[in-house]
């Protein structure tokens, strides 16, 4: 890309041209319209008209197609920007669904006593598994920068984790339920990591929020 003091430079230089050549022309023109033997009405004052308005074309020509280039690259990067601020509001709206999926693990099966019936309630693992899926669609090259791709992974790899965490907890309660020597220390364990991970979750979250932008539908959260 050509730096923009190159390309002014350029621009200047060649509207010197096109002043030097104009003034020499109509320096021309008036020698041949006060010269007795030739005058405005002879074929060389003609030409000079000529070759005058042939320069003033062109000058016209290149001032309005720069003018029209730039508005055209106006426009494409403005569209181009829209895209871009749409499509991050839609990632983050995915890793917002995300978070606030993890914290309802987090609620379901770290807080204690246990209840089963509030797990009925509120957790269905198929919303779990779609979400993993729907953050796994996201192209990582269009995220934006290296902290917010990383985050993102993160988070990625941490809900898809919590998935397992979970099946753990249910082999750890029911050990309980079945008095198998030291199943409370492993639940209690299970339980601390899922605690651990949601809260991950939740740090991944807040560096997205920051580096793709905040809006206000995401900040009531």
């Amino acid at each position: 890309m050509i730096a923009p003091w190159k390309k002014e430079a350029a621009q200047w230089f060649f509207a010197s041209i096109i002043v030097i050549i104009f003034t020499f022309m109509i320096v021309a023109l008036s020698a041949v319209i006060v010269d007795p033997k030739k005058g405005p009405a002879s074929a060389d004052a003609a030409s000079w008209v000529q070759a005058i308005g042939t320069v003033v074309a062109l000058f016209a020509t290149y001032f309005f197609g720069e003018r029209q280039a730039q508005h055209a690259l106006r426009t494409a990067t403005t569209i181009q920007d829209r895209e871009h601020a749409r499509k991050k509001s839609a990632f983050l709206a995915i890793c917002l669904v995300a978070r606030d999926n993890a914290d309802c693990i987090g609620r379901v099966f770290s807080e204690k006593p246990y209840d089963p019936f509030r797990r009925f309630v509120e957790y269905q693992e198929s919303a779990t598994n779609d979400i993993v899926k729907a953050l796994r669609a996201i192209p990582v090259h269009d995220v934006g920068s290296a902290s917010a791709t990383t985050a993102l992974l993160n988070l990625t790899q941490d809900l898809s984790m919590l998935i397992i965490w979970i099946e753990a907890f249910d082999r750890d309660f029911e050990s309980v339920r079945n008095n198998v020597q030291h199943a409370e220390l492993r639940l209690q364990l299970t339980q601390d990591e899922i605690g651990r991970r949601v809260e991950e979750i939740s740090q991944h979250y807040a560096t997205l929020k920051v580096e793709l932008g905040t809006t206000d539908q995401f900040n009531h959260h």
